[in-house]
């Protein structure tokens, strides 16, 4: 059975509400932007791609800790990843704690909405989300498709003829026919561009000197023509012989950065542990109804609670039927995937 799944950098996406929506709050005054943001952008999302099935990876308590134990600068803007310490911190009373306070909430009331909507979901401790979405794509089924739908560019490397990004800015689908024509390179290169451009939002550092531009302006070949660092390096080992460049110089010195690097940034070789991968398979193939068709959740319920919180002053025109169709539509197809499965 064919599937089409949307899968949802989850973090990234109430994050990116919760900042940006400011503007709404609750009818008891609480800030609600990622609440409302979230089910919003999800909904506008469904609606464009028409799924069979949505999947949110959220990061866990302390994610990325096993990429801090690689590279200690690995996100170190964190107070600390001592489980003890962390927790501890995240109770003092200063303004960004109360701010985190009200966004790990604003969370929690999302992923309780999204049980009820037939969304699945998982979330494991010291995992980050692109892992647990890397790993839903490197084990699923021949006949599964994925859009994922984040902005991060780290997903650009798993771009394959299954497997999609939808860019927010744009709303693009990037696929591996259209990505040389956005980026000027094919896509079976985005792993090394960024292994040598390094990721300043995570604090790995890059190659000095070298980017995409850099990459394209020596070897013409990146562009069309998939690299690996042996290749990159015994090429401009060729160059620097005729001409004898610092940028040249970088590139023959970069193996130790770049292996680094390929460690903490390859999504083909997502750093996980066992409960991830079981909580992964899970999800893959779990049913969300039960066989003598009573379902344990309801689209309804989830409009009577957005009602009662007030959310549905900020649907247009206050029309919750519409606001919510998108999620009717994931709950006909889950139960319809159930009763496959069921009597498969």
């Amino acid at each position: 059975m064919a599937i089409k799944s949307l899968l949802i950098d989850g973090e990234w996406n109430l994050k990116r509400n919760f900042k940006k929506r400011t503007e709404l709050f609750s009818r008891r005054g609480e800030h609600a932007g990622g609440v409302f943001g979230f089910l919003e952008t999800l909904g506008i999302v469904i609606n464009k791609v028409l799924p069979d099935r949505v999947v949110v990876m959220w990061d866990g308590d302390m994610s990325g800790k096993l990429r801090h134990d690689i590279y200690p600068l690995y996100k170190n803007d964190h107070k600390s990843w001592d489980e003890e310490t962390y927790f501890r911190t995240q109770q003092s009373l200063d303004e960004e704690a109360r701010m985190k306070v009200s966004c790990t909430n604003q969370k929690i009331k999302v992923k309780n909405l999204l049980e009820s909507l037939f969304i699945r979901q998982a979330e494991v401790d010291y995992i980050e989300g692109d892992d647990l979405i890397a790993q839903y794509i490197l084990t699923k089924p021949e006949d599964e498709s994925v859009i994922i739908y984040s902005r991060d560019k780290d997903y650009y490397q798993l771009i394959s003829e299954d497997v999609y990004v939808l860019r927010p800015a744009d709303n693009i689908i990037v696929t591996p026919s259209n990505f040389k024509k956005l980026f000027g390179y094919t896509h079976l290169n985005s792993l090394m561009v960024k292994c040598f451009e390094g990721d300043s939002s995570d604090n790995v550092s890059g190659v000095p000197g070298i980017a995409l531009k850099t990459l394209l302006k020596y070897f013409p070949r990146f562009a069309d023509e998939p690299y690996t660092i042996d290749r990159i390096i015994s090429e401009a080992y060729d160059l620097y012989g005729k001409k004898k460049l610092k940028t040249l110089e970088n590139i023959l010195g970069s193996r130790k950065i770049y292996e680094r690097n390929n460690i903490l940034m390859n999504l083909h070789q997502p750093l996980l542990n066992k409960e991830a991968i079981e909580q992964v398979n899970i999800i893959q193939n779990c049913v969300l109804a039960h066989e003598d068709g009573y379902v344990d959740r309801s689209v309804l319920d989830v409009i009577k609670e957005v009602r009662n919180e007030g959310y549905d002053r900020w649907m247009i025109n206050n029309n919750v039927d519409a606001f919510f169709a998108p999620y009717h539509r994931i709950a006909l197809k889950e139960k319809q995937y159930t009763k496959s499965v069921l009597e498969g």
